[in-house]
């Protein structure tokens, strides 16, 4: 489409349904919204045999006490935990941990610039941490696998940089943070274990946000439209201008220069 069919909003498109259209829309830097709410709880549910002690080792940062989270909770006594009873963890005690992308499937030629600018040709089972950028050549697709199980199918001749991959401790929520620089992806997202949790890929058009579906992203860029194609499940698109939500069927278009 040319550049003169740009529109400022994200453009929903129905799309046919024999043919669902391509693609995602992503950038402005870090969605204006998806915030990690420091005022949220994660909420846990007693089993038989728990105590503070051993919760607070399992997920909470160092220098936070049981006591704390008893106090947080009314619990005086930390064996006092009826399997059943609902504890809540403030998000912003909870312990984050790095957690690189794995590599599990590779087609053709691709390579990976670390820290430093080191370059590695791509290998599956290959770890990939925050700040690393993955590039694919022609012909080719790496397939990555994030720690909730959620994956990303990484296009032929598509750059991507991971701009945050963590963890918060054995809550099985996640951070992850893609940037979708060029080319396309394809996405294939685990439903979100608790309200810290979020998936986001970040394009030069606008932001996507999803907290559990199957969508396809391009980046736009040479007068193309950034793009994001809902498969299965809600994904919420971003840019200066707005956001909207888009179902399944439907594809939204921006300007890569997001005017």
């Amino acid at each position: 489409m040319s550049s003169h069919h740009r529109t400022p909003f994200p453009r929903r498109l129905p799309l046919p349904a024999w043919r669902l259209l391509v693609l995602l829309l992503l950038a402005c830097a870090g969605l204006a919204a998806a915030p990690l709410a420091a005022a949220q709880d994660w909420v846990y549910r007693v089993r038989p045999g728990d105590t503070l002690w051993q919760l607070r080792d399992l997920y909470l940062k160092p220098g936070v006490d049981w006591q704390r989270l008893g106090r947080h909770n009314g619990v005086a006594d930390p064996y006092a935990l009826p399997p059943g009873q609902p504890l809540r963890f403030p998000i912003a005690w909870l312990r984050v941990q790095p957690a690189p992308a794995r590599v599990i499937a590779l087609r053709g030629a691709a390579t990976v610039l670390g820290i430093g600018n080191a370059t590695a040709p791509v290998q599956e089972g290959m770890l990939l941490p925050i700040g690393t950028t993955l590039q694919t050549a022609a012909e080719a697709s790496v397939t990555v696998q994030f720690a909730d199980g959620s994956q990303m199918q990484i296009r032929e001749n598509s750059r991507v940089r991971f701009d945050q991959l963590a963890r918060y401790g054995a809550t099985g929520m996640v951070d992850t943070r893609v940037r979708l620089e060029q080319g396309r992806a394809s996405n294939e997202v685990a439903p979100a274990q608790g309200p810290a949790s979020r998936y986001i890929i970040q394009t030069p058009a606008g932001t996507s946000s999803v907290r559990g579906t199957r969508f396809r992203a391009a980046a736009g860029g040479d007068g193309q439209l950034a793009a994001t194609e809902v498969l299965h499940g809600v994904v919420q698109v971003a840019n200066p201008h707005g956001r909207q939500l888009l179902q399944p069927g439907e594809a939204a278009r921006m300007a890569a220069d997001g005017s």
